[in-house]
């Protein structure tokens, strides 16, 4: 199961990527938001974990671009501006978080949302 994490803080994404891959997850990176939607078109990951402040393509413009083709992959926001976070929130992220919050957390709320969904898929096919 993969992961796409976009960020420009380069030792975030790296700590990040090592607590995501010590639970097994195969994550795919980058610091250019440009990439970001080639990168989940190519890949489909389950989630993407996103600054929403970012240069040249900001959160807002992929979130848009990513919900044009899915509704269900995972779209977790990071900021560190509230404002922004409730913002993304409509239009389209699944979660937000302050990118202070301890990745361990973040590790949580994406696997959370995994084996829900995973839940939800087994119980409708069984149905």
């Amino acid at each position: 199961m993969s992961i796409l994490i976009v960020n420009q803080d380069v030792m975030f994404l790296a700590e990040l990527q090592n607590a995501f891959e010590m639970h097994g997850y195969k994550v795919i990176t980058t610091t250019n938001s440009l990439m970001a939607t080639d990168l989940f078109f190519q890949h489909k990951p389950r989630a993407v974990i996103m600054n929403v402040a970012m240069p040249h393509k900001d959160g807002f413009e992929i979130i848009k671009e990513i919900r044009e083709f899915s509704q269900k992959t995972f779209i977790l926001a990071v900021s560190a501006n509230q404002i922004y976070l409730r913002a993304i929130l409509n239009l389209g992220a699944s979660a937000a978080l302050l990118n202070s919050t301890e990745h361990s957390t973040i590790v949580k709320v994406v696997q959370f949302f995994i084996t829900s969904s995973e839940k939800t898929l087994e119980n409708n096919l069984a149905a």
